[in-house]
């Protein structure tokens, strides 16, 4: 299986990616645990560009990564692009979404209420072979709810793409 070199966040504005994952791959970034070649796309609705993207990182890491060093901060940032979308919208997701045919991962930090949405959207546009979603917030409102999610989302990703 190759590795992506792409990792998409889908609510990359939001509190989970300012608190938590931004800080954590920065973290992984100074541990020289983050590939060289991994591009790193935040996607949102807020109507910001890459600039602005990495001015709201900036801060996220000085509150919440502050013990990262200064250029490893800096380079991080560097590494961050940033698109306005609509997960609902085909032709937003597919922009950020597509990057060639290597596997790309996609990262949901987003509320639990829009994940058919995204991945609906994310069935029509189609991922590369050996893409990945990553999913850590509850996965459905009741198990049938959950089950539907899981179809969806083995649907998109095939076997290899799914772990619970």
């Amino acid at each position: 299986m190759r590795a992506a070199r792409r990792l998409v966040i889908l609510g990359a504005t939001g509190d989970l990616t300012g608190r938590f994952l931004l800080p954590a791959l920065a973290r992984l970034m100074e541990a020289g645990q983050l590939p060289d070649h991994l591009q790193i796309v935040g996607g949102a609705r807020s109507d910001l560009n890459d600039s602005g993207f990495r001015q709201l990182a900036s801060e996220h890491l000085q509150e919440h990564a502050g013990d990262v060093a200064v250029e490893v901060r800096e380079a991080f940032l560097e590494r961050l692009r940033y698109q306005a979308i609509d997960l609902a919208d085909v032709d937003d997701v597919a922009t950020i979404v597509n990057g060639g045919d290597s596997p790309v991962t996609i990262y949901f930090a987003l509320p639990p209420s829009v994940f058919a949405t995204a991945l609906r959207t994310l069935d029509e546009v189609g991922l590369p072979p050996s893409s990945r979603i990553v999913i850590e917030k509850p996965f459905g409102e009741d198990l049938e709810s959950a089950r539907a999610l899981n179809e969806l989302t083995s649907r998109i990703t095939g076997a290899a793409g799914e772990h619970a």
